[in-house]
């Protein structure tokens, strides 16, 4: 016997006529495939989608959405972390590991939100960049001391800031479009599988 969204429920049946049609779309093909198109992994996040599949998944079952839409945003939290650390390196801004080991995940009370930054002062320097300045030469100094560098050379660094400033190199926003990108398959993965218990 055939099942309908109606079969889940009046308050499903609800939510379900009030998702957008791109929202809806996707639900279908989450159910028609155990695995994430290719085309859905080059998908932009898109945050309205994301709300309405949680409403969708709390009202599918409330104690069982919330595990899910949790475990769906540790997941994605994890990743950007992570993303964010090997970028740390890739730049070669891991110097003595203060930027790197500053990563951190921060949970909201309620639990179902996340948020990823950066604890270390400089971070925002390193991310946005800085325009021109004199900075502190004491720092530059230590910076010469661990990559080998004569100390006399911290204050043409220092002057070469102040004429050019320093630029910008992202480690934090691409390890978040990374992620959010992906966290789009996991919502999937787990509507997928709330409606698919629901039909059994």
């Amino acid at each position: 016997m055939a099942v309908t969204i109606e079969d889940f429920g009046g308050r499903v049946a609800t939510v379900w006529s009030q998702l957008r049609p791109t929202t809806r779309q996707l639900v279908e093909r989450a159910l028609q495939s155990t695995q994430a198109s290719s085309q859905g992994r080059n998908a932009p996040y898109d945050a309205r989608a994301d709300l309405e599949l949680s409403k969708l998944l709390a009202a599918l079952d409330e104690d069982v959405s919330e595990t899910r839409v949790l475990a769906a945003n540790q997941e994605t939290a994890d990743e950007i972390a992570n993303l964010a650390r090997n970028n740390i390196k890739g730049l070669q801004a891991f110097d003595t590991g203060g930027l790197y080991e500053s990563i951190d995940i921060q949970q909201s009370a309620g639990g179902l939100t996340f948020a990823v930054g950066a604890k270390a002062k400089h971070a925002p320097f390193v991310e946005f960049g800085t325009s021109p300045h004199f900075p502190p030469l004491e720092p530059i100094r230590q910076w010469c001391r661990h990559r080998g560098i004569p100390e006399e050379y911290a204050f043409v660094i220092a002057r070469a800031i102040s004429e050019r400033g320093t630029p910008e190199r992202p480690f934090l926003y691409p390890a978040y479009l990374v992620g959010m990108r992906n966290h789009v398959d996991r919502v999937r993965k787990y509507v997928m599988g709330t409606l698919r218990g629901a039909i059994k």
